[in-house]
């Protein structure tokens, strides 16, 4: 998925609007999380900034969006299409060994040289 990263300290929405901005009301909008250079526990915080996970629908209203794109340009948040930098965990993790107190697979059971026992149905 998607990220955008903000080096901003607050958050900022981007709504897409119906009509007119000055007129009528919007009809959704993205939230991109701020909190970079602030204490928090809640915030995604990476060398990049704060990290906003976004679906690929809203990574095009973003960059429909010319403030957005105002911030981009800037230097003040950048995007990540394919999100690697923060979401690798099933590529880190295919190479980590398993816990101790992990369940045993039928592939473990033919690492051991024992017979796995049936599963119940």
């Amino acid at each position: 998925m998607p990220v955008i990263y903000s080096s901003c300290t607050a958050d900022n929405f981007f709504p897409v609007w119906k009509g007119h901005a000055r007129k009528d009301s919007y009809d959704k909008g993205v939230l991109i999380k701020g909190g970079a250079n602030a204490q928090d526990k809640r915030t995604m915080m990476t060398p990049r900034g704060a990290a906003t996970v976004v679906t690929t629908e809203e990574l095009e209203l973003l960059r429909a969006d010319q403030a957005f794109l105002g911030f981009v340009e800037r230097g003040y948040m950048s995007i990540d299409e394919k999100g690697k930098n923060t979401y690798d965990a099933d590529e880190k993790g295919a190479d980590m060994d398993k816990d101790k107190s992990a369940q045993d697979t039928p592939e473990d059971y033919a690492t051991m040289g024992k017979k796995a026992p049936k599963e119940e149905k």
